[in-house]
């Protein structure tokens, strides 16, 4: 309360979720809290996978460099299907309706997808307007199908470009880095992206510059393009 720049909204996990919704009583009562506003503010927070860095994003193909031992190299699922599911619906028990899902390798974008396509489900039969959106979204392949499925499902996708500078990654995904944050290619798909920093870079002006600077023609941007992805979009969101 009495910020200058509101805060429009915040992800929690499912515990957070269930504490603050316990506790509502006491901050209706404080003024700081009351169960739309609860509603409103707050969005559930998911991971599908790990990190390229830790080499725990889930991917379909091994690891280049060597083998941590998670499922022969290829990363592991950090939420199971099930407990997604039961987040879901402690999220609906509480009103909410956007979901913001961590997912970095491509299977984890798939299974990613695959949550994406039940929230929308629950929307439909409970009548509510679901909302999702896949933060990271580094390596959507196959990018064709891919791109198609989040288009048809209204996802919303928050590529960070400063993926685009960590050249060690070559080392671990060799010529899948070609498809990191493939920037023009959501573009061309017509499909809502903003852009992330993951707190790498420190500014919003160099996420920019990268993806203006990018090698790849499937991953640079105009700085328009660029900068409303680092503007509007997240506003529209």
């Amino acid at each position: 309360k009495n910020i200058e720049f509101p805060i429009t909204r915040f992800h929690l996990r499912k515990e957070q979720i269930q504490e603050i919704g316990k506790r509502l009583p006491e901050l209706e009562r404080a003024g700081l809290l009351d169960q739309t506003e609860f509603s409103e503010l707050v969005g559930l927070k998911l991971f599908a996978d790990g990190s390229f860095g830790t080499h725990t994003a889930k991917m379909k193909e091994k690891y280049h460099d060597h083998v941590h031992g998670n499922e022969g190299g290829r990363g592991i699922f950090f939420d199971t299907i099930d407990k997604m599911n039961k987040a879901m619906k402690v999220a609906r028990e509480h009103g909410i309706k956007t979901i913001a899902t961590h997912a970095i390798g491509d299977e984890g974008i798939q299974r990613a997808i695959e949550v994406a396509r039940r929230w929308i489900d629950m929307g439909e039969k409970n009548e509510f307007e679901p909302t999702f959106r896949i933060e990271h979204f580094e390596l959507p392949l196959p990018v064709d199908q891919t791109l198609k499925d989040i288009k048809e499902l209204g996802i919303w996708v928050v590529p960070q470009p400063n993926f685009l500078l960590d050249y060690v990654y070559k080392d671990r995904l060799g010529d899948r880095t070609r498809w990191i944050c493939p920037h023009q290619e959501i573009v061309k798909a017509e499909i809502p992206m903003m852009f992330g920093t993951d707190g790498m870079p420190d500014s919003m002006l160099y996420a920019i510059y990268l993806a203006t600077q990018a090698e790849e023609p499937r991953q640079r941007l105009s700085f328009l393009q660029a900068l409303l992805a680092s503007t509007i979009t997240a506003a529209h969101f």
